[in-house]
């Protein structure tokens, strides 16, 4: 199923969706990890759901540049595996 096949509407659900959760994935890890996740709007309206997902899962990745950045990287390398971000 190609992309024009999906009906307007739904495309626009799939829009409204997707800048929602980039807010909320922005929130959580603001708050959880003291992280400023930039997520880009470009990629966010182009890809919607499929840019999320990858956002989300290169989270740890984020997470882990931002220890070493703050100088705390020898506290957790893997924050799936140690329970910070399970």
């Amino acid at each position: 199923m190609a992309i024009y096949e999906i009906p307007l509407a739904a495309r626009i659900l799939f829009i409204v969706w997707a800048f929602r959760a980039r807010l909320a994935l922005q929130a959580y890890a603001l708050t959880e990890f003291k992280i400023d996740l930039r997520i880009d709007i470009f990629y966010t309206f182009l890809f919607d759901v499929f840019y999320i997902a990858y956002c989300i899962n290169d989270l740890p990745e984020v997470y882990r540049k931002q220890l070493i950045v703050s100088g705390r990287a020898g506290q957790t390398t893997d924050p799936v595996n140690s329970g910070v971000m399970s």
